[in-house]
């Protein structure tokens, strides 16, 4: 019986690995012909969509590192207000959080040729394209072209504040959005499950906690007492994602917690995470951040 499980086990993983390197080819291959398809342009202005806000900063990860590359200045024409303030001019959403929204990668003056990016699939292939670049690259485009002063100072004063001087294991639950309901994509991870690989860790480790989910925050204080750090973000307390409450904060403060948790989570020692933008993120973030995908050891089990 054991030979058999083992023999699925690797199968399983086997089919994932290549499926893996499939996706990390293919996704490559449409980055080098997005670059070859919008080389003759001087500018690209892109849109953004009605998504999360993460899948966004990946897009414009994406951009950045496409129109380094050609030497193409880029402009962030973000007016779907995905994340917006509700005291501020929707079509400034991203400047609430980034200083930057305009990139400049050359000084041409003359015949300069500008192209503008809203179709859902080419933002899309955008998206991968962020998502897809190794993290020191990532880590070196961040630093230099996506910076938030004020949200890093929010970042320090919570640090500082709960987490200085422990031994902090991040932990990224992904418990409503795309793995409950119609819109389902992902496997849900059970608790017991995570709580199983958290049980390993030692005592004298803190887990700070990032989720969308209020009964896991409160399942795991109570497993855990005393250990459990998080911030004081708005989370679930049905099936339902907060993003689509009729009761959730303004959606610009929904954008600033889920930055503020990735930024946090990159800060920890070592990181459980479930399939996420926010928590691979985290992962850009810190390039040297070490961690375990919850939802593929769970896929792997079962």
């Amino acid at each position: 019986m054991n030979c058999i499980r083992d023999l699925k086990i690797n199968l399983v993983s086997n089919s994932r690995y290549l499926l893996e390197v499939y996706k990390f080819l293919n996704n490559n291959i449409k980055a080098y012909m997005l670059s070859r398809e919008f080389k003759n342009y001087d500018e690209i202005i892109i849109k953004d969509r009605a998504a999360g806000f993460f899948s966004i900063y990946f897009q414009t990860l994406g951009a950045l590192q496409i129109c380094k590359t050609n030497k193409q200045n880029l402009v962030l024409s973000y007016d779907l207000a995905p994340y917006y303030d509700k005291d501020k001019n929707p079509s400034e959403w991203w400047s609430n959080y980034f200083i930057n929204n305009k990139f400049i990668f050359n000084s041409k003056k003359e015949n300069y040729k500008t192209i503008v990016i809203s179709d859902i699939n080419k933002l899309t292939q955008i998206t991968y394209v962020g998502t897809e670049l190794t993290r020191k690259t990532a880590n070196i485009l961040i630093k230099k072209y996506l910076t938030s002063n004020y949200i890093s100072l929010m970042c320090d004063e919570f640090y500082n504040s709960y987490m200085i001087g422990k031994k902090l294991i991040g932990v990224h639950y992904r418990g409503t959005d795309k793995v409950m309901g119609p819109g389902r994509e992902l496997e849900r991870v059970p608790y017991e499950f995570v709580f199983k690989l958290l049980d390993q860790c030692s005592r004298e480790k803190f887990f700070f906690i990032a989720t969308d989910e209020e009964e896991f925050i409160q399942t795991a204080n109570i497993r855990y007492p005393g250990r459990v750090i998080f911030t004081n973000a708005q989370r679930s307390r049905d099936a339902y994602s907060v993003h689509l409450s009729k009761n959730a904060i303004s959606p610009f403060f929904l954008g600033l917690q889920a930055l503020l948790d990735a930024l946090l989570l990159s800060r920890c020692d070592f990181l459980y995470r479930c399939d996420s933008n926010l928590s691979l993120a985290s992962l850009f973030f810190n390039y040297k951040l070490k961690s375990i995908n919850m939802t593929e050891q769970y896929l792997k089990s079962i």
